[in-house]
């Protein structure tokens, strides 16, 4: 059964407040699904997720779709690496009202703190996408560096004049951006709001 408020993707890459604004939703007692959680003791991930729907031919959040906020949609192992937030057109189409948030942050910042997210039972973030990306260290920089680009230009390209978009930057902007944005169909308590899992 889905909710009938419409969803909101956090569509900036990981490492860029994704934990915060789920425990932020979390707390103010909306559903939100972030990066994976177990459904009937089997572990599902967000971007693993969307990406088999995309190859089935599938609307992407089948099978989650009774979530009102998604973020973190990073898929990675030490054969797969898969941004699943690329997909952000074909869910601004399949799930149409949506609200899609383009999160960022000072860039540096950004790839120090994805080359020292640890994992507590997988290998490093960074290792994974090296292996699976066949990349040294610094290729591994410039690809994520240049991906990054590449991405938040079609992001931006694409909603230009959108009233359901926004760019939302961890560094310099207040929550209130967010909730605004969002206060037509979610009652936002900011005192909800803290950094969670930061690692730059």
């Amino acid at each position: 059964m889905q909710h009938s408020r419409p969803k909101v993707f956090f569509i900036g890459f990981n490492k860029t407040a994704t934990t915060s604004f789920h425990k932020l939703f979390l707390s103010n007692g909306y559903k939100s699904f972030h990066h994976s959680t177990r459904i009937n003791r089997k572990k599902i991930y967000l971007g693993e997720t969307i990406k088999h729907n995309l190859e089935e031919n599938k609307k992407l959040l089948s099978g989650l779709e009774d979530y009102d906020v998604y973020s973190e949609f990073c898929f990675a192992t030490d054969k797969i690496f898969y941004e699943g937030s690329e997909n952000f057109n074909i869910l601004d189409k399949q799930y149409p009202n949506s609200y899609f948030i383009l999160q960022t942050r000072n860039e540096k910042d950004w790839i120090n703190s994805r080359f020292n997210h640890k994992s507590v039972n997988a290998e490093d973030f960074y290792l994974r996408a090296q292996k699976a990306l066949n990349l040294d260290e610094p290729g591994l920089k410039n690809y994520w560096l240049e991906n990054r680009k590449t991405l938040h230009k079609k992001i931006r390209h694409y909603f230009e004049n959108r009233n359901n978009f926004i760019e939302y930057n961890i560094d310099k902007e207040n929550i209130e951006k967010v909730t605004t944005f969002l206060k037509n169909y979610y009652d936002i308590d900011i005192k909800f709001w803290k950094k969670h899992n930061a690692t730059t």
